[in-house]
């Protein structure tokens, strides 16, 4: 394959719009598709350049002398800046991260973490997902070099069909794993051999500027605005179009041109320096992944970049060995391991059960396994007997733990619901908590939400259909910065005013059982959050004896200050 000036363009504008979304350029939201740009590219060069006759073994020693020099490289030295620059509470993210990526797997690492566009981790390499994407890509290219034009074509389609169903059910599993990728790499080999008029490459190239504009929600579960959906299908059909047309040869010879044929050919090493820059410019402790511009940003990423280029990506073949490989995974495993224990020691005790706070928290939700093997599923199982529903966003997430611990003591069986926001769309309405509630047989609700989502309007109407059922666990304190982070700086937290219109509510229908949960934010130096809001494990269990007394059916006093009693599970009325 010839050089193609054409194609180090398209590197340069899909890492462009990568590095202006992640610098919060206005304009760029919808930046992170030009890693969508990236894939369709990928998938055209290995289809030109690995053609029939190449070996799996040829193929993947070229692809590995390209690629791991830089990538290890990079790897390391985030490692070790980390673990001078940033506190435990950040460096056990990092050590975390550099263990996946050190085997190429990143993208199943931050699946099993949150989402690309959640940001309370600090993760300065999350960018590595794509490239975790790529290597996977690469294992299956030899097999896909067997199949028939019209056998790619219809594997093209059943992966996009499954890419917009899965964005449906979890944008997080369409985003990171490879079955849901496959179309748009597909893509590009499939345009491997066609040619058309240059005029419509250089069109092609102005339409991904202009897809820009397309509304784009990574958290969405929409096929025409979530991602990878529509809006990436536009980008990778525009792609596509750009490779196999080509841009005038104008385009390519102009000053503009020239210079995105330069940014294009180190596009790999700054695509690898410049989010690790970001976040570490940015870094604030406690405070998760900022992005954003710094005085410093620009130069620095520069810096990083050529050092990266010229260091390791060009010299990369020279410098790669199997061996050497190895000696680079081991290695990256070992400091990941090794170096969040030797930074700890620079801290006192006090200030390591701060910084243990913010691992003090179960997993999310319903677990991934659950979410795939009953995608259609409203509430999962926490545990066996009559059921009971906990129903809520993040917060009652942060006590679903205690919650089925209380229940299972009561011969009652915790569900959770799947969803972060039930009761706060109108597909997940209180109608539909009912149905739901019927459905389960559930004798009881329990709902619990952030003050600022507990409206008297919500209550009302989950009132109106739940009638007798429903229970409400007040919400927990909240406070205008994290709460370990407070501590670590020796300042008492202090909380946000309550919801006065909420307290208002719950006084005025008494009828209502109310749980309190005014926890404090600390206890003998234990942080009893691990933010600005949400319980840790240690702090959820605070409310353990308050709900045994709901579940038993204890005599106690409401909202209104009125006696009241209730009996759940396997007591009667």
């Amino acid at each position: 394959m010839t050089y193609r000036p054409d194609i180090q363009i398209l590197r340069a504008v899909a890492v462009v719009l990568v590095l202006l979304f992640h610098l919060e350029v206005p304009g760029f939201s919808a930046g992170f598709l030009g890693v969508d740009i990236f894939f369709v590219i990928s998938g055209y060069l290995m289809q030109t350049l690995y053609g029939e006759g190449t070996s799996a073994a040829d193929f993947y020693r070229r692809r590995a002398r390209r690629l791991l020099p830089a990538y290890f490289g990079l790897v390391v030295a985030v490692l070790i800046v980390c673990a001078l620059v940033t506190l435990p509470s950040e460096f056990g993210d990092v050590a975390e991260q550099s263990l996946f990526a050190g085997a190429l797997s990143s993208n199943i690492g931050f699946w099993l973490d949150e989402s690309y566009f959640e940001s309370g981790l600090f993760r300065p390499l999350l960018h590595l997902w794509s490239l975790g994407v790529e290597a996977q890509f690469y294992l299956l290219f030899p097999l896909l070099l067997w199949v028939k034009r019209p056998g790619l074509i219809v594997s093209a389609a059943l992966s996009l069909l499954l890419c917009l169903a899965a964005v449906t059910v979890s944008p997080k599993l369409a985003f990171f794993m490879l079955p849901f990728r496959v179309w748009e790499f597909a893509l590009g080999m499939l345009v491997a051999r066609v040619q058309g008029d240059r005029r419509l490459g250089l069109l092609a190239i102005a339409g991904m500027f202009l897809c820009l504009a397309i509304p784009v929600d990574g958290k969405a579960t929409s096929i025409l605005v979530g991602h990878p959906a529509l809006p990436a299908a536009v980008i990778t059909a525009l792609t596509a179009l750009a490779l196999a047309c080509r841009v005038p040869r104008w385009a390519e010879e102009s000053l503009v041109g020239r210079a995105a044929q330069k940014i294009g050919d180190a596009s790999y090493s700054l695509y690898l320096a410049h989010f690790p820059v970001i976040v570490l410019l940015k870094y604030e402790p406690f405070s998760g992944t900022l992005l954003g511009f710094t005085p410093w940003t620009l130069p620095l990423i520069a810096v990083a970049t050529v050092a990266l280029y010229f260091g390791l990506e060009r010299p990369g073949p020279r410098l790669f060995s199997a061996r050497g490989s190895g000696a680079a995974i081991v290695s990256i495993w070992l400091l990941a391991l090794a170096l969040p224990r030797a930074q700890l020691l620079r801290f006192d005790e006090r200030q390591r059960l701060i910084f243990a706070a913010l691992d003090d928290r179960s997993a999310y939700r319903c677990g991934k396994l659950f979410r795939i093997l009953h995608a259609g599923e409203s509430f999962c199982p926490l545990g066996n007997g009559q059921p009971v529903l906990l129903v809520g966003d993040s917060h009652a997430d942060s006590l679903k733990v205690s919650f089925a611990r209380v229940a299972e003591r009561h011969g009652c069986g915790a569900w959770l619901s799947v969803a972060n926001d039930p009761l706060l769309k109108p597909t997940l309405s209180t109608r539909w908590l009912r149905q739901e509630a019927d459905r389960l047989g559930a004798r009881w609700v329990f709902l619990h939400f952030k003050k600022d989502h507990l409206s008297p309007e919500l209550l009302e109407s989950a009132r109106r259909e739940l009638g007798g059922k429903l229970v409400v666990i007040e919400p927990t304190l909240e406070y205008a910065e994290s709460v370990p982070k407070l501590m670590y700086e020796g300042k008492q937290p202090k909380p946000l005013p309550p919801n006065g219109e909420l307290l208002a509510y719950l006084k005025a229908h008494p009828e209502i059982p109310v749980i309190g949960a005014a926890i404090p934010p600390s206890r003998e130096g234990v942080p009893l959050y691990f933010d600005a809001g949400h319980l840790t494990l240690t702090g959820a269990r605070m409310l353990e004896p308050m709900l045994d007394a709901e579940f038993t059916g204890s005599v106690r006093q409401n909202s209104a200050g009125a006696p009241t009693s209730r009996s759940l599970c396997t007591l009667s009325d």
